[in-house]
């Protein structure tokens, strides 16, 4: 199977996706105080400390991607965008003090959690759309 085009060109080259994205880094910006707020489609080259329900996960280290272990505070947090349990992207946080995100409040994650939910809904649509077809 080969893809005809990348989600991550998808997800990038939309005017609707960038409002979307937009909106949401402002939104999380203003919810959770941030230094920086950037998107990324995946799939990605780091892994990083990431946002759950009522908990921070630390990734287990994986094959092509840059060690947790080399992972530094002004890297960021990740904030998932996904669509039935399909990862599309993240946010990635990066605090005005180091942190792996614990300092946030957890109201405050769920609340970004329920913003990057609202995303990827969107990013989602344009998917579904036809936009980014597979063939075989």
């Amino acid at each position: 199977m080969t893809r005809s085009r990348c989600v991550a060109d998808d997800l990038g080259g939309s005017s609707a996706t960038d409002a979307a994205v937009e909106t949401a880094r402002d939104a999380l910006r203003a919810q959770l105080d941030l230094a920086q707020c950037s998107f990324e489609p995946w799939p990605f080259d780091a892994l990083l400390p990431r946002i759950e329900r009522g908990r921070i996960v630390l990734p287990a280290d994986v094959v092509g991607a840059r060690s947790y272990g080399a992972w530094q505070a002004e890297d960021g947090i990740e904030l998932p965008l996904r669509i039935h349990e399909l990862q599309l992207g993240r946010f990635v946080l990066v605090a005005r003090d180091a942190t792996r995100g614990v300092a946030f409040p957890i109201s405050s994650r769920d609340r970004a959690l329920d913003i990057a939910e609202r995303c990827a809904t969107l990013l989602a649509a344009r998917l579904t759309k036809g936009v980014c077809s597979w063939s075989t």
